[in-house]
């Protein structure tokens, strides 16, 4: 469409808008009289449709560059960090005793929401989970994850049963085959057996599924 279609009504100066023939009421910006020669007013939607053919071009002759240009530029616009930045925190992970375990093969950079603070290169799956854990209780993170370390390392259920209980193996839902623990082969496993299991909803109809057991 040519740049003369975008023609513009009622101009309001004051709030930059105006009512143009193609796009209905939009925003508009004085026209540059120096560098165009022309006075007046232009629609903000005007040449937005040639930069996006011009920036197609570029892409489809160099995709490599036009990609190399675009993820630095999120690095500044997001993090204030440049691509030689980011290289130098990340080898200092891998090259750190523990925070190297933190790495992945898709990872992302990670930040403070609260203050904009960059922390770190993360997994992506990590930087989630992270996030969520923030969430719980952003006042004390960092006891929040020693616990969790500790809940890990040491199961509280096997200290208040006095023993290791095994229950499903897998996600906890009912399936065709009901396989349960340990993983190491001394509980239950392959040779299929009914079982009866009383439906939390009703009592008088038993739930029958599928039982792997192991010798």
């Amino acid at each position: 469409m040519r740049a003369n279609a975008h023609k513009l009504s009622n101009i309001d100066s004051e709030s930059h808008t105006a009512n143009c023939v193609v796009c209905g009421r939009v925003k508009v910006y004085p026209r540059n009289e120096k560098k165009t020669g022309y006075k007046g007013w232009r629609c903000s939607n005007q040449g937005k449709a040639k930069a996006k053919r011009a920036s197609k071009k570029e892409y489809s002759k160099d995709k490599k560059k036009v990609l190399n240009r675009n993820r630095k530029s999120r690095l500044w616009r997001l993090y204030r960090i440049t691509e030689e930045e980011q290289k130098l925190i990340e080898k200092f992970q891998r090259e750190h005793p523990t925070m190297y375990r933190l790495l992945g093969n898709k990872m992302g950079t990670d930040h403070d929401h609260k203050t904009g603070l960059i922390r770190g290169r993360l997994d992506w799956r990590i930087n989630r989970a992270y996030g969520l854990l923030e969430k719980v209780d952003p006042e004390h993170v960092s006891e929040l994850l020693r616990a969790l370390a500790d809940y890990h390392d040491n199961p509280p259920a096997t200290s208040a049963l006095g023993e290791k209980r095994y229950g499903l193996m897998g996600k906890a839902q009912y399936k065709k085959k009901m396989v349960y623990g340990p993983p190491s082969g001394a509980g239950l496993s392959l040779g299929s057996e009914r079982l009866n299991v009383q439906d939390s909803k009703s009592e008088s109809k038993p739930l029958c599924f599928e039982v792997e057991r192991t010798e």
